[in-house]
């Protein structure tokens, strides 16, 4: 005889039904608007290591991401042709995780359906979240893996257990696996761990499970580390290029003012507007709602992710701002229920207030583009590439009729000559490369890129060197501004438009 339902299942058994439907609602959103075909920036470079199968590269350990690019072998059983899409909507699948579990913790905070529900929706439908959804990209994922982590993290705050201390540890291995953000609340996990071990609410057998778990998810990162050491010699490069990447030391240790209030700049743009109140209420109420050590513990969290990302000096520090957001709208929940026991009559402003926040923002995110272009703005003044509508591309976060990637590498390599050569700089030579290898199409073409390899060999800064590595074949750039030739080369070439190229001719006193 089948034993009667629980209390407690009773009420876990609906906020799982309501899970699956909130994970459901949030991957159709994302699938029906995911972006298709050879993607710009990192995003196609993601295409084309999986494509690969290319678990490291030229930029250093810190940007490998090699769980990403494990995830993706399964879907090249779609077919090459498929995956750029595929990998996408497999972003889209990791963005959705994150929404849902955002809602379970604001059910597990609260005890209340709505606001988690509310915060839950406010995330799916903030800009960042909806854009990175919709392109191949790690923190989709990245938010996913945190969000998982604080579900457990929350557990073993509340009723600790070894088993959640090991599965807290097998997670964020398996996100350093995937991205570094994974380093960034380890502090605030191993110093929960430690004082439950110190108090004794832990058995001491617990550390090496926790410390076993960790390593067993980091295993892929860690492995390429290892070999890199081993195979390199100098250990201190290999860490720095573990934590750090080729590039980008400076970038992760310094920031300026400018870079502060641009970071503040995209919360403000990012989220539903009237969201922002919810949030600043319920991380004040958070201590006397969930208890002090849960609100310590998060606080701490969202505190790192949000100041490394508003101090992040790079071109796409909006992106870095993702995982914050997810914090962010947990302390929403709380504030929205703690805003649902106000009076009624302030209960119904604030109930009107959100939701037309949330209904009018995605109105915004259409209406900006062309209100920007007819007045003549561009929110990137003086860069544009061929194809693409940077205020289209960069404001609207669906990328469903966005093809500009695609667009530009089948123009241009069916404008290039037989037998050419194209020198793209790296912005552009991702969607030509996943074109070539993905379909098979032009690919009596060389793209030669003139980034980070070339930086290092001098071609991309010496005509000399380039007009060898030519060798006599027509040549192009890419028709872009600013141009991505250096100074030397502009100085020694003059450039004629063949579509979205510029056909480089040597001028006769080039050397």
């Amino acid at each position: 005889m089948m034993s009667s339902p629980t209390p407690q299942d009773a009420a876990i058994r609906p906020a799982w039904q309501v899970y699956l439907l909130v994970l459901a609602a949030a991957f159709a959103l994302y699938a029906a608007t995911v972006g298709r075909g050879p993607a710009w920036q990192d995003s196609g470079m993601h295409q084309l290591r999986v494509l690969r199968a290319e678990y490291t590269n030229s930029w250093g350990l810190a940007l490998a991401h090699p769980l990403l690019i494990a995830m993706g072998q399964p879907l090249r059983l779609l077919g090459d042709a498929y995956l750029p899409t595929a990998l996408s909507v497999l972003s889209g699948l990791g963005m959705a995780l994150a929404v849902a579990n955002v809602y379970l913790l604001g059910r597990r905070l609260t005890g209340r359906d709505a606001p988690a529900l509310v915060a839950a929706g406010m995330l799916a439908i903030s800009h960042t979240a909806w854009w990175l959804a919709t392109i191949a990209e790690t923190y989709c994922w990245v938010t996913a893996g945190l969000t998982a982590e604080l579900l457990l993290l929350h557990a073993l705050l509340t009723r600790p257990r070894w088993t959640y201390a090991a599965w807290l540890g097998l997670v964020n291995g398996l996100g350093f696996s995937l991205h570094n953000f994974a380093l960034l609340p380890l502090p605030v996990y191993a110093t929960v761990v430690a004082v439950l071990l110190i108090r004794r609410r832990l058995p001491w057998g617990a550390l090496p499970a926790v410390i076993a778990a960790w390593g067993a998810g980091a295993g892929l990162q860690l492995g390429l580390i290892l070999h890199d050491g081993f195979a390199g010699g100098d250990w201190g490069e290999t860490i720095r290029s573990a934590l750090f990447g080729v590039l980008w030391q400076d970038d992760v240790l310094n920031s300026s003012a400018r870079v502060l209030r641009n970071g503040a700049m995209y919360i403000v743009l990012s989220w539903p507007w009237l969201a922002l109140a919810p949030v600043v209420y319920g991380w004040v109420l958070m201590p006397r709602r969930v208890g002090r050590s849960v609100a310590a513990a998060f606080g701490a969290i969202a505190a790192i992710h949000v100041l490394f990302a508003i101090r992040y000096p790079v071109p796409d520090q909006f992106m870095f701002l993702l995982p914050g957001y997810a914090l962010l709208a947990v302390g929403a929940a709380v504030g929205i229920d703690g805003m649902l026991r106000l009076r009624p009559r302030w209960r119904r402003a604030w109930k009107a207030g959100l939701a037309a926040s949330i209904i009018l923002t995605p109105v915004l995110y259409a209406a900006a583009p062309p209100v920007l272009t007819h007045m003549g703005r561009s929110i990137r003044p003086g860069k544009s590439w061929p194809c693409r509508d940077e205020n289209r591309y960069w404001i609207t976060p669906w990328k469903c009729g966005e093809t500009s990637g695609a667009r530009f590498a089948r123009e241009a390599l069916t404008a290039a000559a037989d037998g050419s050569v194209i020198l793209p700089s790296g912005m552009a030579t991702f969607p030509l490369q996943v074109l070539q290898e993905a379909e098979g199409f032009r690919t009596d073409v060389e793209i030669v890129p003139l980034d980070l390899e070339s930086w290092r060999t001098s071609t991309g800064s010496d005509p000399a060197a380039c007009r060898r590595l030519v060798a006599g074949r027509v040549a192009y750039t890419v028709d872009a501004t600013p141009l991505p030739l250096s100074e030397p080369l502009e100085a020694a070439t003059r450039r004629r438009p063949v579509g979205p190229l510029l056909e480089i001719e040597w001028l006769a006193d080039a050397p």
